[in-house]
């Protein structure tokens, strides 16, 4: 019989080839979602669902169980925050849950959502809902009865596809956080957008060149620290952000020649992400411990950089009179502040992918609310576009002009990441209150930005999160860090203290 050391070892090899294996899986929907053909999604989705299978018989493998048996009786499970308790935890964690789904509806899983994200393309792009439902219906009774193999007493339906982003999170207690987050917003919003101080948009809507967009965002990219040598950026429909293995990161965003702003901020946002990925501990890549903690810590990363860093003044002290420079025509004479201004307009609008900091939350209450009626049956996905529009005007006052505006607009169903979206709003929550932590620490950091340095604010990011991979959960991780748990306060008082002197309140 081997020692617990030998299963361990044993472990680790089976896992990272399985890893390996997951990493083939993850170029091929990264080229679906850049280069692939229109015509090759249907072979690309029998693609997806042959690796799918042969990577869930990989988690399966009784011999997991053995060697997790060995390990979990021994010292390397003794001190829960030690890389071989973390990695064994885990193991175990998803090795009891994969074994309850059968290989056949993973790979049915997987085709349907491979071929329901083509026709959400065409139907996003023809604002016709009607081409999309037929697939959305079937994604949604896959992923019901995935979450029904899995569920225990203690949660729901919903709460069990929550898990797979963020473990040990309920919709109950995101429910009552994302109650106080709205109640204390709304009354914000309405200040700002009845001020009469407003900015001048013309400012981002001029002619601005793709290709010297491209320039400067892949600069701006650099300089915060994104590694190009083991990354790179592309053009998609929807923006992302994905990690193929190490030092191989890939980030994506989408261009508007008349907005200046849309895919520069999508490019600090996904470079938020692919930081953390270029960051995490390539030594344990593979296992858990070379893993991110959950998506609502991912999410706080490209939160902390798109909004917190990216569209405040010591940040463009050093970048606007370079993009004057390249954008001479258009900004030379318009003054840093007036610029400022125009990044952080608070508006309620349709789009969430381009909502505005402060009401970005309320994009995602809005679909948390609607996908776990859908997960239920609650909402028969044939009433979705009524159902939306009927809600985002109760919460924005704004009527919704067409599918691809409302319903549509978002890919994620169309991939059945049910459970995803409160991750975007926990990124918030977290990101505000790690960089008031990190503030306190460094109150002279915006000189350091000012000067294009911000490897202070990157240093103390992989000191504190990026390398502790999966060694505590993300509860665990924001009171560790930040000496307690998680404030929605801290994003109030980060809002108010930028956004009140923009709009003169």
């Amino acid at each position: 019989m081997p020692t617990p050391e030998e299963s361990y070892e044993k472990l680790l090899e089976f896992q990272r080839t399985t890893s390996v294996l997951n990493s083939c899986t993850s170029v091929l929907r990264w080229d679906r979602e850049t280069y692939l053909p229109l015509s090759g999604a249907s072979h690309r989705a029998e693609q997806l669902a042959l690796l799918s299978g042969i990577s869930h018989e990989r988690s399966t493998n009784q011999r997991i169980d053995e060697w997790l048996s060995e390990c979990e009786s021994s010292k390397l499970f003794s001190e829960p925050h030690s890389v071989s308790n973390t990695n064994i935890r885990e193991w175990r964690k998803n090795y009891d849950k994969n074994v309850k789904i059968p290989g056949k509806l993973v790979e049915e899983i997987t085709h349907t959502i491979s071929m329901g994200h083509k026709s959400w393309i065409e139907s996003r792009n023809k604002s016709d809902y009607s081409i999309f439902l037929p697939w959305l219906t079937k994604i949604i009774a896959l992923k019901r009865h995935y979450a029904e193999l899995l569920v225990t007493d203690n949660k729901s339906i919903y709460d069990t596809l929550l898990d797979d982003y963020e473990p040990g999170e309920s919709a109950e207690n995101i429910s009552q956080v994302f109650s106080q987050l709205r109640d204390e917003l709304m009354p914000v919003i309405d200040k700002i957008v009845t001020s009469a101080h407003q900015p001048n948009l013309d400012i981002l809507h001029k002619n601005y060149s793709i290709e010297k967009q491209k320039l400067f965002g892949e600069d701006a990219a650099k300089t915060i620290g994104f590694n190009f040598d083991a990354g790179r950026l592309d053009t998609v429909v929807h923006p992302f952000c994905t990690g193929l293995g190490p030092h191989d990161t890939r980030i994506t965003t989408r261009w508007d020649s008349n907005n200046i702003a849309s895919a520069f901020f999508g490019i600090m946002h996904e470079t938020g992400h692919a930081i953390y990925d270029q960051n995490l501990p390539s030594g344990h890549w593979g296992s858990p411990a070379g893993s991110s903690v959950s998506l609502g810590i991912h999410e706080s990363q490209s939160r902390l950089w798109e909004n917190i860093i990216a569209r405040d003044k010591p940040f463009w002290n050093c970048f606007y009179p370079k993009l004057q420079r390249i954008f001479s025509k258009n900004l030379s004479n318009i003054p840093l502040e007036d610029f400022l201004h125009a990044i952080n307009y608070v508006k309620r609008s349709h789009i969430r992918v381009e909502a505005d900091e402060i009401t970005y939350t309320l994009h995602i209450i809005l679909r948390f609310e609607i996908e776990q009626l859908l997960i239920t049956g609650k909402l028969n996905p044939i009433d979705l576009p009524e159902f939306w529009n009927k809600r985002f005007k109760e919460l924005f006052d704004l009527d919704v002009p067409d599918d691809a505006n409302g319903c549509l607009q978002d890919v994620h169903w169309s991939y059945g990441s049910f459970g995803y979206f409160p991750a975007y709003a926990l990124g918030n929550l977290y990101a505000a209150q790690f960089y008031d932590n990190f503030k306190k620490k460094h109150p002279d950091v915006d000189d350091e930005y000012n000067n294009g340095n911000f490897m202070p604010l990157l240093n103390w990011l992989i000191e504190n999160i990026h390398s502790k991979g999966m060694c505590c959960t993300a509860p665990e991780l924001i009171k560790h860090v930040t000496d307690e748990p998680l404030n929605h306060l801290y994003l109030i008082k980060s809002l108010k203290n930028k956004f009140y002197p923009l709009y003169n309140i």
